[in-house]
Formats: C-alpha cells, sequence, structure tokens
C-alpha cells in the first residue's frame, strides 16, 4: 500500500486502533467517539464522471477525489501527497484552508483521473525509459491494450506489436 508507513491511527470508541484510511461518501463523518491521529486518507466512494466528447461511444473520464488530512503535527503531508502525485502521473492536488473552528486545517485534496492500478505481480514493459500511459481504451473493438508512444527526444518507437488488438497495424 502506498501511504502504509505514513498513516496515523483511528481510535475507535471502544479504545480499539486502526490505520487511518477510509472510503466514504461526501457527506459521512466519522463515527461518534472515533478520534484521529496523525495522517488520515480518505478516499470519496464515487467519483465524478465527466464524458468525453469522442466518437459515438463517449466513454467516461473518472475524477477520483483523495482528501489527506493532518490532526496533529506529526503528520507529513506535503511527503505524501508528493507520494501519491508520484504513483499517479496526472494527478492534481489543491491545499485547503480550513478554519482552526471546523476542524484539522491541515488538509490537502487530490483528484486522480482515471487511475489505473495492476496486480502487484503485472511486469510492465517499458520501451523507452520514459513516461507512457499503461492503458488505452480502443472504442472500435473495447479492448484494452498496453502502448508506448516511443522516445520523443531520439525520435525511436516500438513500432511493431505481436498482436495489434484492433486487428489492423500499429501505426
Amino acid at each position: 500500500m502506498l501511504l502504509k508507513d505514513e498513516l496515523g491511527e483511528y481510535t475507535l470508541a471502544n479504545g480499539v486502533t486502526t490505520p487511518a484510511i477510509a472510503v466514504r461518501a461526501e457527506s459521512e463523518r466519522l463515527p461518534t467517539g472515533t478520534k484521529a491521529t496523525g495522517l488520515e486518507v480518505v478516499v470519496i466512494r464515487y467519483p465524478e464522471e465527466t464524458p468525453v466528447r469522442q466518437y459515438l461511444l463517449e466513454p467516461l473520464d473518472d475524477f477520483w477525489t483523495v482528501w489527506l488530512v493532518g490532526w496533529d503535527n506529526t503528520a507529513d503531508l506535503p511527503t505524501a501527497t508528493q507520494m501519491v502525485l508520484t504513483a499517479y502521473p496526472g494527478a492534481e492536488f489543491q491545499q485547503i484552508s480550513v478554519p482552526k473552528s471546523w476542524g484539522p486545517t491541515n488538509q490537502v485534496k487530490v483528484t486522480l483521473r482515471n487511475p489505473w492500478v495492476a496486480a502487484e505481480d503485472y511486469e510492465v514493459k517499458e520501451i523507452d525509459g520514459g513516461y507512457f500511459h499503461p492503458i488505452l481504451s480502443i472504442p472500435a473493438t473495447e479492448k484494452f491494450a498496453i502502448l508506448d508512444g516511443g522516445d520523443f527526444t531520439t525520435d525511436t518507437t516500438q513500432d511493431q506489436w505481436p498482436d495489434p488488438v484492433d486487428g489492423g497495424v500499429f501505426v
């Protein structure tokens, strides 16, 4: 898990402690009697969806919101934020100013666009040593393929694939 070593703790009403990570709807709060310390990670249960206006299928972009909340001075929010941004290229963040009377003042909202997760034993093959988008939806076939766009600095590309997903020629 990405932030395992950074997580704070929830202390439940019955005294039991558990890692401070939760999946909640926007309106949900901590259960009564639960206290949080350190870094809390809250993943909003439902993504915001925005249609991509192209062709006839109009796929949706999913935007997932992850809140990083520092409940005290032990939470290292800059490090946690950097870890998430590094793991999910294209993610955006916003430092939130919260009045002290409303709750923890140290909060970061991270938005992940179409996050893609692979199993730990999945080997992603990178060809040019640079960043590549790991998943591409091909609407004509509704199949997924791993593609590498090449290295624009040296003008080289992996232009031959054993089995093109759409049955055509790789360009």
